[in-house]
């Protein structure tokens, strides 16, 4: 198992929980239209990917 900066490791567990937060705001709003929440989540869950790809290359830029 690489070592990976524990600092990383917490500021993206911050990150993942905002965008947790988000995506359930955004399934409680009553104003948006489906298509609007289905491509706000999927950005969403592009950005979450992403983050899972930035830990996973961690031990690769530490």
């Amino acid at each position: 198992m690489p070592k990976i900066d524990p600092a990383l490791l917490v500021a993206l567990s911050k990150i993942g929980g905002n965008l947790n937060q988000i995506a359930r705001h955004l399934n409680m709003d009553r104003t948006l239209s489906a298509q609007e929440k289905v491509k706000a989540l999927l950005e969403l869950a592009s950005i979450e990917q992403s983050l899972g790809e930035l830990v996973g290359n961690a031990d690769k830029v530490f």
